[in-house]
């Protein structure tokens, strides 16, 4: 997503709760665009989850992961 959409999303939920906590909301914004870097996303991509609200979904994501990617067993 482009940065000045997420950015102005997140000004707007930050008006709207009444928080105006915009110096911890620049913040964050700035680590997350460190954090998530496209080479961060490429390197970890593998063990990303798709967390949809579905907690059996998640739990199987989470296990794949566990069990093919990093060869540990739930045993």
């Amino acid at each position: 997503m482009d940065d000045g959409i997420r950015l102005e999303r997140a000004i707007d939920r930050e008006i709207n709760t009444n928080n105006n906590k915009f110096h911890e909301l620049c913040r964050r914004f700035l680590a997350d665009s460190e954090d998530f870097k496209d080479d961060y996303i490429e390197k970890y991509q593998p063990f990303l989850i798709n967390n949809d609200g579905d907690v059996e979904s998640t739990q199987s994501q989470i296990d794949d992961i566990l069990i093919h990617k990093l060869h540990i067993s739930l045993k």
